[in-house]
This record gives C-alpha cells, sequence and structure tokens, in this order.
C-alpha cells in the first residue's frame, strides 16, 4: 500500500470525505440502525453535512484518494466541558485493519492532548468492532448513554479516555 498522508479538510477533498461518510454509514451501521434510515441516506445528504463544521476535520489520503477521516472538538457535553471530543472517525471498508485508522485516531488524540486531559466519544453500544478499536487507545465505558432515533431506536454508549 502506498502512503497514508492525513491533511486538514479542504474544499477539493471534501466530496472524498462525502464518499467515505456515505460508504461508512452504508457498511458500518448495517443491522445497527434502521434499513429505512439507511435506504433514505443518501450522498448529496453527505456532502451537505461534509461542507458543514469542516473545522478540526483531517481526512487520509492514499495515492490522492480520501479513504478516511476523524473530526474532533471540545466536549458537546455539559457535564464535562473541559474534555475533549472525537466527534467522528470513519474509513473506507477496503481500507479497514491497515493501520490508518489508528493514525487518524493517534493524530486526533495528540492534537485534544494539548488542550484536555480527558477525551471522550460516543459509540452505537452494538458496534463492538468499533468500541475495541477505541478501547485499543485506552478508551473505556464512563457508564453515560443515550438513545437516538436514526429510523428507530439506536443506544449509544460513551467512553472516555484519561491522560
Amino acid at each position: 500500500m502506498s502512503e497514508v498522508k492525513i491533511e486538514k479538510l479542504t474544499k477539493e477533498t471534501t466530496p472524498g470525505k462525502a464518499k467515505v461518510l456515505y460508504d461508512g454509514w452504508h457498511t458500518t451501521y448495517k443491522g445497527i440502525v434502521s434499513e429505512s434510515y439507511l435506504n433514505d441516506l443518501d450522498y448529496e445528504e453527505c456532502l451537505r453535512k461534509s461542507y458543514q463544521h469542516p473545522e478540526n476535520t483531517y481526512v487520509a489520503l492514499v495515492d490522492g484518494q480520501v479513504v478516511g477521516f476523524v473530526s474532533y472538538c471540545v466536549s458537546r457535553d455539559f457535564d464535562i466541558p473541559t474534555a475533549g471530543e472525537v466527534k467522528a472517525i470513519y474509513l473506507l471498508k477496503e481500507y479497514q485493519h491497515k493501520g490508518i485508522g489508528r493514525k487518524l485516531m493517534e493524530f486526533a488524540l495528540a492534537k485534544l492532548a494539548q488542550n484536555h486531559n480527558q477525551v471522550i466519544l460516543w459509540v452505537a453500544a452494538k458496534n463492538e468492532s468499533a468500541i475495541r478499536f477505541y478501547e485499543s487507545f485506552g478508551f473505556e465505558p464512563e457508564g453515560k448513554k443515550m438513545t437516538v432515533l436514526l429510523g428507530g431506536a439506536v443506544d449509544l454508549i460513551r467512553l472516555q479516555k484519561r491522560r
């Protein structure tokens, strides 16, 4: 495999990020969110969402193609406003298990460590492979849960990593 480059999201790479988002939802969340929600999710909606809030979003490029991305921010949760948060990390299925997701996560965690002693993220409780991935970085369930409606109820759990 060619060298992986991690670069800040640009207008030129946003359509690639949207493709990763679209493909990610359809491969990762099949069986976790309702089929009707996934059927209604189209590339144009993912493109529109990808142009919103581009700050702190970085893409992984292989041979100039966007194959993954990570987004992070200050915690959006009111109970821990000083924590950092990994908002999203997605990788095209064919690039998973090649160390690219690890590079993206390490990049985001390094950026967040500059200003935060703890980092959180939310994950679908049924997304066992993602949970194992996050646990490999020291994230642990910390008891917070919520349910979101994505064509049906989806339970999320909050994971936390402390320095």
